[in-house]
């Protein structure tokens, strides 16, 4: 992906708005399940997000 996208109104209304609402009820969720502390949560957030990280060179 280049460094200086941008989605389109289309795109942020119909697949990234939904997805991050979505994320966000699921984490929520297994905070409710599992009785784990928001620093849980936010880890394993960070962890997901350096897959999507490119490395550094």
């Amino acid at each position: 992906m280049k460094e200086n996208y941008r989605p389109s109104d289309e795109e942020v209304n119909n697949s990234i708005s939904p997805a991050y609402e979505a994320i966000g009820f699921i984490c929520k969720g297994l905070k409710k399940d599992v009785n784990c502390p928001d620093s849980y949560i936010a880890g394993m957030l960070r962890a997901i997000a350096e897959d999507f990280d490119p490395p550094e060179r």
